[in-house]
């Protein structure tokens, strides 16, 4: 493809002036930091901001720039390119064509698709790079090269954590309904695995703050003995979550009376959806 960046930077000339940043040589790298729900690639632009490639486990793949002066609702749009160095024996670079400016702290911003044709020009010893009319001084133009000196080392780290990332979201798990039998209070197997799930979660999620267990019955027999029961189920949840390391002060319980069901007691379906117990996250 041929490459359009030399006829947009001469336009510039037109311009008061043309602003690089990018990292020195010597000093570019990428940094790699993951858990089992987030795995980040960075990359330090001097004076500018901060590249990002960041995988959830949702599953998107996604690039951003955070940028040190936010732009403005007027940016409008940028040209990204990937070029070579001035050592590399390509004919030309690529255009990989233009982006929306948003305004706010991360102006840049490519989905799955953009992400991996941008890490795949890194890949290739490329510097992709970004292309814009200044938001502070719109006389200028801004070029922000993205450099590949070290990527090659860490991208194979990165996708490793991405293979690690837990197949679930807060979302997923921000509630956990367990149903229960007439007269039930021991947790099942299956119950238990359901809670495993949301253990290995917390370990992993910091930003947790809360953990509320809500439990609820049924009015089939007497009233004292469905707040019992419905006590009792709280209790066995509480009591495997603090068994798994959950720490204690994050739970807060509760256990409420046939009368203030979810459902309606009068039907079956009413009934059976009311003999549970709900664990919620907050943040």
């Amino acid at each position: 493809m041929i490459l359009v960046s030399f006829g947009l930077l001469a336009a510039s000339s037109s311009w008061a002036g043309l602003r690089i940043y990018s990292t020195p040589l010597a000093e570019a790298d990428w940094q790699l930091q993951g858990t089992a729900l987030i795995c980040r690639l960075t990359h330090e632009i001097a004076g500018y901001g901060v590249a990002e490639f960041r995988q959830q486990s949702d599953g998107q793949l996604v690039f951003r720039v955070r940028v040190e002066q936010p732009a403005t609702a007027t940016a409008g749009e940028a040209r990204l390119l990937s070029l070579p160095a001035s050592w590399q024996h390509y004919d030309e670079g690529r255009d990989l064509g233009d982006l929306p400016v948003v305004p706010g702290e991360i102006p840049f911003y490519l989905g799955e698709s953009g992400a991996r044709r941008v890490m795949a020009e890194l890949e290739a010893g490329l510097f992709p790079t970004l292309i814009y009319q200044d938001w502070v001084e719109p006389q200028d133009v801004v070029r922000v090269r993205l450099s590949p000196l070290g990527f090659a080392a860490v991208v194979g780290e990165f996708r490793a954590c991405v293979e690690g990332l837990l197949p679930y979201t807060f979302e997923d798990v921000r509630q956990t309904v367990l149903v229960y039998q007439s007269n039930q209070t021991r947790l099942s197997r299956a119950q238990r695995n359901r809670l495993d799930r949301l253990v290995r979660y917390l370990r992993q999620d910091r930003e947790v703050e809360g953990v509320r267990i809500e439990g609820y019955t049924d009015s089939l027999g007497l009233s004292r003995v469905n707040r019992v029961v419905a006590n009792q189920r709280v209790d066995a949840v509480r009591a495997y979550l603090l068994e798994q390391g959950v720490d204690a002060k994050l739970i807060t319980t509760r256990a409420y009376e046939e009368t203030e069901a979810k459902f309606d007691n009068r039907t079956e379906a009413g009934r059976r959806k009311n003999r549970r117990v709900e664990i919620i996250l907050s943040r």
